[in-house]
C-alpha cells in the first residue's frame, strides 16, 4: 500500500504567557514522524494534553507546522470538532450545501448528495432549525453525515463521536467500515481502547507531543496502560446501546477472596429489551496496575453464541491456577454477533483478592515451563 499521508521530523510549539512577566514554550508535536497508508485505519492514543488533536490539525491544513514535512495526497475531510464548516445562523439545509461548496461540490452535486446525508443524519424534521439551535448530539449528526457524502480519500476524526447517542455511534461506525471497505484512509483519534482496538490497522502513542510506540494495535495499547499505571481509577465505566441490559451480576464466592488455585465464578443477569436472538458474552481480567491479562468469549473459546431469554441469567468461571496473589478486576460485557457493538459492557465491574505465597514465582502470571539439564 502507498502511503498517503506522510508526517516527517515534524514540530510545533506554542508561548504561553502565564502573565506579563513569565512565558514559557511549550511543544504541541516534537519530531513526529509517521505515515498513513491507502485503506488503512491509523488511530492516535496518548493522554489529553498529547499532541494528538494538533497533529490531525496539521493533516487537515487548519495549522501549519514550524517545521518538518506534511505530504498529503488526496482530498482530505476533517470532522475535528461541534460545528466546523458550518454557518450558526443559516439552517440545517443552507449549511449542507454551504459545506459542499466549501468541499469543492456544485450545487448540482450537493443536491444528489442532499437526500442521502439526511437521511444518515435522521434530521428530517429539522431542515428549517439554525444550526445554532441544534442540540450537541445534532450536530454531530449533521456534522459527520456531511463529512462521510463528501468523496474523501483522507478523513480525520477526533474524540466526537463520543458525544452522539450509543446507536448514532453504532450507525457511524458501521458508515467508517463501509468507507474503509471502498479505499478511504481514516485518521481516529479516540480514548476508547475497545474501539481503537476493533478498527485500527496500526495505533501510535503520543505523549507531550512525542511519539512513544508505533505498531499493532494490542502492543501499543499496552503500552499506553504502562504509562496510566499511575493513574487509572478502577471504578465502573459502562457502556452500549442498552438492547441488552445487565440488570444485576455479582460473585458466587461472597466474600470474594480466594485461594490460589481455586476457581472464581460470576453469575450475571439480564434483559433483552429488543428480542436479540444472538449475542456474544465475554469477560476481561485485569491485575491490579490496569494490565490486561484475559479477555474470553464465547465465540473465541467455544465457537458459539449466546442465544438470550427475554430475561436471563449466566455463570463464567475461569481458573486462578495461573495467577500470582494479588487483587484483580472484572470487566464484563455482551456484544452483538460481529463482536464490535457492545449492548451493555462494564469496564471494572468488580473485583476480587488472590490468597497464597508469592515467593515460587515472579511476574504477572504463572507459566508451565520445564527444564532438562545435565
Amino acid at each position: 500500500m502507498k502511503d498517503i499521508v506522510r508526517f516527517s521530523n515534524v514540530n510545533l510549539s506554542y508561548l504561553i504567557k502565564a502573565n506579563p512577566f513569565k512565558r514559557h514554550v511549550i511543544d504541541a508535536v516534537k519530531d513526529l514522524s509517521f505515515t498513513l497508508k491507502n485503506n488503512e485505519m491509523l488511530s492516535l492514543i496518548g493522554y489529553n494534553g498529547s499532541g494528538k488533536t494538533t497533529t490531525l490539525s496539521i493533516v487537515a491544513g487548519i495549522i501549519s507546522p514550524d517545521s518538518g514535512t506534511v505530504s498529503i495526497y488526496g482530498r482530505v475531510v476533517p470532522f475535528l470538532g461541534l460545528g466546523i464548516g458550518f454557518n450558526p445562523e443559516l439552517t440545517v439545509k443552507e449549511n449542507i450545501f454551504l459545506y459542499g461548496a466549501i468541499m469543492g461540490f456544485t450545487r448540482k452535486e450537493t443536491v444528489l448528495m442532499f437526500d442521502s446525508i439526511v437521511d444518515f443524519s435522521e434530521l428530517g424534521e429539522f431542515l428549517d432549525l439554525k444550526v445554532k439551535e441544534l442540540s450537541t448530539g445534532m450536530y454531530v449528526r449533521l456534522g459527520f453525515s456531511v463529512a462521510i457524502h463528501t468523496h474523501p480519500d483522507i478523513l480525520i476524526i477526533d474524540e466526537v463521536l463520543s458525544v452522539g447517542d450509543i446507536l448514532f455511534q453504532r450507525k457511524c461506525l458501521e458508515a467508517i467500515s463501509r468507507i474503509k471497505a471502498k479505499g478511504v484512509s481514516i485518521l481516529f483519534v479516540s480514548h476508547d481502547m475497545g474501539l481503537v482496538s476493533r478498527f485500527s490497522d496500526r495505533v501510535v502513542l503520543l505523549n507531550k507531543g512525542r511519539k512513544i510506540s508505533e505498531g499493532l494495535p494490542g502492543d501499543v495499547i499496552d503500552d499506553y496502560m504502562n504509562l496510566k499505571k499511575n493513574e487509572v481509577e478502577f471504578s465502573p465505566n459502562r457502556r452500549g446501546s442498552g438492547e441488552i441490559e445487565i440488570i444485576g451480576y455479582s460473585q458466587i464466592n461472597k466474600d470474594k477472596i480466594y485461594e490460589v488455585g481455586k476457581n472464581v465464578s460470576f453469575l450475571v443477569k439480564y434483559k433483552n429489551n429488543a428480542d436479540i436472538v444472538k449475542t456474544i458474552v465475554g469477560f476481561a481480567l485485569f491485575d491490579d496496575k490496569g494490565t490486561l491479562i484475559s479477555g474470553p468469549n464465547i465465540k473465541d473459546y467455544k465457537n458459539e453464541f449466546y442465544k438470550p431469554k427475554k430475561e436471563g441469567e449466566y455463570i463464567f468461571s475461569f481458573s486462578t491456577d495461573f495467577l500470582n496473589p494479588g487483587k484483580y478486576f472484572i470487566s464484563i460485557a455482551i456484544y452483538d454477533e460481529t463482536n464490535r457493538f457492545p449492548y451493555d459492557h462494564i469496564d471494572f465491574a468488580d473485583s476480587f483478592i488472590l490468597k497464597g505465597e508469592k515467593k515460587h514465582y515472579h511476574g504477572i502470571m504463572k507459566i508451565e515451563a520445564e527444564w532438562k539439564t545435565d
